[in-house]
């Protein structure tokens, strides 16, 4: 059935937005991408931003159907942890944000804005269980490039005047799939043995299958049943696991013994690498209420068979 929609897709050519592009056209919706740069071959209409400045890419937004925009647009997130690169992160989220919402100002009315957020804004949460209701951290229980990227993200979504019918704020966790780009350094670990567990591997990792997370979207877009209230959304499994049972899938699909890690080799990789240890050995125990009493069905609850097909 063809679905009756045009959605925009800010950051459009990542990981999420690309599979998001390609699930939604083949489904029959009408999709727009807003990237920096064109791509051959792309499924979806490109428009070139620069995500600060009104221009021709606006007319993405033109369309006889109902306009849905999903807002992934932002600089990515496995960066060296330095105050440079933390504001980065931050000024490319909060800035287009504010440059969607003008955009979309004076228009016909949105039919949805799905804004999207992560459950890292939980920083660093231990043992507790964290839902769409939980409080977040402040002081130094808010890790600067967890906390501080995301609640500033939100914030610029929430102070905004968005034109939209539907408002959501989608937190995502770590969407499993094979070619997930977490899973490029953790596989390297246990396919050389060392992926006994990272740190001291009790930390929760919260994630989501990709067929799962699209569902999710599908859903807050009002595409697919069911139907979920506007608010924050955690997309989120509801089986986190500990870091160490994750590595222990990755070791068994490429059937290899472990030794435990420790932080330092994860720490010492991740500078070589430029980008920031603490995305895998710190850890959220998320869950979502908000899909649980609106009926949501998961399908992709067996990770190693997620990440492994």
């Amino acid at each position: 059935m063809k679905l009756n929609a045009h959605v925009v897709i800010a950051g459009g050519r990542g990981f999420l937005g690309r599979n998001l592009a390609a699930d939604l056209v083949c489904r029959g919706a009408s999709v727009a991408v807003l990237s920096r740069t064109r791509e051959a071959d792309f499924p979806a209409e490109q428009y070139i931003w620069d995500g600060q400045h009104q221009g021709p890419w606006t007319g993405a937004f033109a369309s006889d159907r109902p306009v849905h925009l999903v807002n992934l647009a932002g600089e990515r997130v496995d960066k060296r942890n330095t105050a440079q690169n933390i504001a980065e992160l931050t000024d490319s989220r909060v800035r287009t944000t504010r440059t969607l919402a003008e955009a979309t100002a004076k228009g016909s009315k949105l039919a949805t804005w799905i804004q999207s957020s992560t459950t890292a804004i939980f920083s660093d949460a231990g043992e507790t269980e964290l839902t769409e209701s939980s409080p977040i951290p402040t002081g130094e229980q808010a890790l600067p490039e967890m906390t501080g990227v995301a609640a500033a993200w939100e914030k610029a979504f929430t102070q905004a005047q968005v034109n939209a019918k539907h408002r959501y704020i989608l937190r995502t966790s770590l969407v499993m799939h094979p070619d997930a780009p977490l899973l490029g350094p953790l596989n390297l670990l246990a396919n050389t043995g060392l992926g006994g567990k990272l740190g001291h591997g009790k930390q929760w990792f919260s994630w989501i299958g990709m067929e799962d997370w699209l569902h999710v979207i599908r859903c807050l877009l009002r595409l697919e049943a069911p139907e979920i209230p506007d608010g924050i959304v955690h997309a989120t499994a509801p089986n986190p696991l500990r870091n160490e049972e994750v590595m222990t899938a990755l070791r068994s699909l490429a059937g290899m013994p472990g030794v435990p890690t420790g932080s330092l080799i994860p720490t010492v990789g991740a500078a070589v690498m430029g980008t920031n240890a603490r995305v895998i050995l710190t850890g959220r125990k998320a869950t979502s209420t908000v899909l649980r009493d609106a009926g949501f069905e998961f399908k992709e609850l067996d990770f190693a068979a997620t990440v492994g097909r």
